[in-house]
């Protein structure tokens, strides 16, 4: 996520503001035992974010909600997080249809590509 949130901060300067005011106010319902924390700019030049898993997952499923009026559709990184939720939501699921298992193996490659 951290190459996601720098890419969106060079594009948009109040970028990371934002994030952190609606990560703070959003409520989470049935999710906020494990509320993500706000990010520090010093946290974006790390290799990764100071998170919990479970606080990484509910920030991965609530950041598009959070951000997604801020960012432009068609942008390569919005690509990149809508790959990595998809992997994210597959992973969590309780139970999937069988073509799943087809499909899923093309995301994460795509999602690799993407990133590299």
């Amino acid at each position: 996520m951290i190459p996601v949130i720098n890419h969106f901060r060079q594009v948009n300067n109040v970028f990371l503001d934002v994030l952190n005011q609606r990560l703070y106010l959003f409520n989470y319902g049935p999710d906020s035992d494990n509320i993500p924390p706000t990010i520090s700019e010093d946290s974006l030049k790390k290799t990764k974010l100071k998170m919990t898993g479970a606080e990484m997952i509910t920030f991965v499923r609530f950041f598009g909600i959070l951000v997604g009026d801020l960012v432009d559709a068609e942008d390569e990184f919005w690509s990149l997080y809508l790959l990595l939720f998809d992997i994210v939501s597959i992973v969590e699921a309780k139970s999937l249809p069988k073509d799943v298992s087809e499909l899923f193996p093309v995301i994460v490659k795509e999602h690799h590509q993407l990133y590299l």
